[in-house]
């Protein structure tokens, strides 16, 4: 069966050259980097076949959901000034929103534990400026904070289809 994943791509610059870095937009994550993006994608294909291999074989196809391509997402770069009590916080951030009936859920593959409900797209830059905010505060107030200058600093960022081809057919172990 053929599967479209998605995929959450970012570029970074490592020794004068471009490093892409691969992985799935939710769910467990698996990170694959090359210099090029068609060898980091396949080696991300690769890794993702396996896994949901494996979860056919052990009865848990639904695992999978989570990897699956949604073509009604929209991606939107997102630059956020988070003024907290003790600094500030300068974040580039690929929010993914996902029409929900009426609403839009959005969160960044950055922070997938963060996620929040908008109306309408014209609150995407507040509801995001107070959802990570709040975030970024308890993290302080749990003694985490070290993750917040890791966060955001990338360069470009976008979600990218991934057709993967896996074999379903589950076989009986021979006895």
């Amino acid at each position: 069966m053929r599967l479209t994943l998605s995929a959450y791509v970012t570029v970074e610059r490592e020794e004068g050259r471009s490093i892409y870095s691969c992985r799935p937009l939710r769910g467990p994550q698996i990170v694959t980097r090359d210099p090029l993006l068609s060898i980091a994608l396949s080696k991300l294909g690769n890794k993702m076949r396996k896994s949901i291999k494996a979860w056919i074989e052990e009865g848990e196809a639904s695992r999978l959901s989570h990897w699956l391509f949604d073509s009604d997402a929209q991606a939107v770069p997102l630059k956020l000034t988070l003024a907290l009590r003790d600094r500030t916080l300068r974040w580039k951030l690929l929010i993914v929103c996902i029409p929900a009936f009426t609403r839009t859920i959005a969160f960044s593959p950055s922070i997938p534990e963060v996620a929040f409900e908008l109306e309408s797209q014209a609150d995407l830059e507040f509801r995001a400026n107070a959802a990570y905010s709040a975030w970024a505060q308890q993290q302080i107030a749990e003694g985490s904070d070290t993750v917040l200058e890791d966060i955001g600093v990338g360069g470009d960022m976008w979600i990218e289809p991934l057709e993967v081809e896996v074999d379903s057919n589950v076989r009986d172990k021979k006895r």
